[in-house]
């Protein structure tokens, strides 16, 4: 894989997502970040990314679609008891694993997809250490929870690698994962983040794609309108996610690019 630079970021798609025609999520705490994850990996091309809670399979789904599209050969993992947890609620087990499975059956089946249904430690000791280029963690969102899950999955990632946090400005009395995004951005300075969809913290480790924070800046405009047109969790949200969206609208850039779209379409 080339290191990644804004000059070489070659795609910026808006892709389909085949399996909304069977699975429509849009009201899914992830569905925002769908089109930033598509892009990371159709540009990244990684070889194993690995994602700790899968439940209904949002991010799983949308991460195949972009290996799938761009015929990448990569093991995408996704680890999860399909029991449910104190945050989640218990749930039953059969139906929502055989959603996702059929749903990956119809879609994706010439993606490597792996599910691993255990818990995140039983997966650690099946996972060579730095073979991971992506990890994504959604798990249990107690602050020693995902304290725990960050530190025993770190030795996994290879040495320039990005680790992905979700829910990361959700302030309720058990989710800690706020809180230990706040220590970790002080640790790794190479950072970025997404306010929507319940908050994206992303990670890099190394100087291989020390360009991502840029990259996302220059894309947010894009990202935050694909959320705010197309799910439904940010009216639950508030205003936040509108008024960044407005203000970038009424920038130099924002209307810059919205011309060359008038001219490209004629």
């Amino acid at each position: 894989m080339e290191t990644s630079s804004l000059t070489n970021w070659k795609h910026y798609n808006n892709p389909v997502f085949e399996y909304e025609a069977d699975y429509m999520d849009y009201y899914s705490p992830w569905s925002g970040h769908k089109i930033f994850i598509y892009n990371l990996i159709r540009n990244l091309e990684p070889q194993n990314i690995i994602e700790l809670g899968t439940h209904k399979g949002t991010s799983l789904f949308s991460m195949a679609q972009a290996i799938k599209d761009g015929k990448i050969k990569c093991r995408l993992s996704g680890v999860d008891t399909w029991e449910g947890d104190i945050n989640t609620g218990g749930y039953n087990t059969e139906t929502v694993l055989g959603a996702v499975k059929a749903t990956l059956k119809k879609h994706y089946s010439k993606v490597d997809v792996n599910l691993m249904k255990m818990y995140f430690d039983e997966a650690l000791e099946k996972t060579p250490d730095a073979s991971m280029d992506i990890i994504h963690i959604d798990g249990l969102h107690t602050y020693d929870a995902v304290k725990h899950d960050f530190e025993t999955w770190l030795p996994r990632l290879k040495k320039d690698g990005i680790i992905l946090f979700h829910d990361t400005v959700v302030m309720k009395e058990d989710f800690g994962v706020i809180q230990y995004w706040a220590e970790l951005t002080k640790q790794y300075p190479v950072n970025a983040e997404f306010l929507h969809s319940f908050g994206l913290g992303v990670i890099v480790i190394g100087d291989k794609y020390k360009d991502i924070p840029a990259i996302i800046e220059k894309y947010r405009a894009s990202y935050l309108e694909y959320s705010y047109e197309k799910t439904k969790y940010e009216a639950y949200l508030g205003n936040e996610v509108r008024n960044e969206l407005e203000s970038i609208k009424q920038s130099s850039f924002w209307k810059l690019k919205e011309r060359v779209k008038k001219i490209v379409r004629r």
